[in-house]
């Protein structure tokens, strides 16, 4: 479900939420990395689910043509 935000401020909170969570979740990777621990398929969906949502904001907004 894509859901299309109605204001820029709204875009600029959802861009820093999906920032701050895949920085979250790649020290999370870097850390289990580097202790030998094994990262499961829950916290890879949940970090290719947060670099999309964070991609997702610099996408351009889909202007109307009629009025």
């Amino acid at each position: 479900m894509i859901v299309k935000f109605k204001n820029d401020s709204t875009r600029k909170i959802a861009r820093y939420v999906g920032g701050t969570a895949s920085l979250l979740l790649l020290a999370s990777f870097l850390y289990q990395w580097n202790n030998g621990l094994v990262i499961d398929d829950t916290e890879k969906f949940s970090f290719i689910l947060a670099i999309t949502c964070f991609l997702y904001t610099f996408l351009p907004k889909n202007q109307s043509t009629h009025k």
